[in-house]
């Protein structure tokens, strides 16, 4: 009540409640999250609707209906046409962070299965991982299977020779663990640490003459960008304000 600041409880207990929708002057719809009593729910104690992995119910005015997201992890293949809205627009589904070199190679992190550095041709033939994430100690398991830990980002170096990337925990789990800068060739070999590990750094980007690489650092409640010289192999401070995911 905003005249007030009076409150009432309608749903109480364990679980996630999230979305909310009146649907009329009592009862209350909901959606919660993972658990037993993942579904949607109402407090009139009408029939509940579970099922895993459903997201932002929407009820029709009557509430007997409801239109909603089922979220789908099944990896998609590269390449697979998608649904477009503009017919002079083709949409084609790609795995995150795709970086081409400048002969002609994609890079992409395979989240999808792993979260391992993959390259291959642009129409996706001649696949080739050059960096297993499964052999990095160190990550949780659970975590790289949920996304929340890998190798994302990859940059290519401006002579196409070399891919850096970043290693460890990342998006809400980053101040849980660390993360390194890493960088290997296009063969897979040469595999080499950038960074000590004892942060969380990463997005890394090539400058145009491959000399230096940027990166983000966090640190406590900083967000803020590092430059490394990969000659002289170190670091000075670009900025330390809050930043985010360079760009040479």
């Amino acid at each position: 009540d905003l005249d007030s600041d009076l409150y009432t409880i309608h749903a109480s207990g364990p679980g996630c409640k999230v979305t909310p929708q009146f649907l009329n002057a009592t009862d209350v719809a909901y959606c919660v999250k993972g658990g037993d009593d993942a579904g949607f729910h109402y407090t009139s104690g009408a029939p509940v609707f579970k099922g895993n992995d459903m997201r932002d119910p929407s009820w029709s005015p009557d509430g007997r209906t409801v239109v909603f997201e089922k979220v789908d992890y099944t990896p998609r293949p590269e390449y697979q046409k998608l649904y477009s809205w503009d017919p002079e627009w083709d949409y084609l589904h790609m795995d995150v962070y795709p970086a081409l070199s400048r002969d002609g190679k994609l890079a992409i992190t395979y989240k999808a299965i792993d979260s391992s550095i993959v390259i291959m041709d642009p129409d996706g033939s001649n696949r080739k991982t050059v960096y297993d994430v499964s052999k990095q100690a160190g990550l949780d398991p659970n975590m790289v299977a949920h996304g929340l830990a890998g190798a994302f980002q990859p940059t290519w170096s401006p002579d196409s020779q070399w891919i850096a990337f970043g290693v460890g925990q990342w998006f809400f789990t980053r101040g849980q663990g660390s993360a390194t800068i890493m960088r290997v060739r296009r063969d897979g070999s040469g595999l080499e640490a950038l960074t000590d590990g004892k942060q969380n750094v990463g997005f890394p980007s090539y400058s145009a003459d491959g000399k230096e690489i940027v990166y983000r650092i966090v640190s406590g409640d900083e967000l803020v960008l590092r430059v490394l010289n990969l000659e002289t192999r170190k670091t000075r401070v670009l900025t330390t304000i809050l930043d985010n995911m360079p760009g040479w």
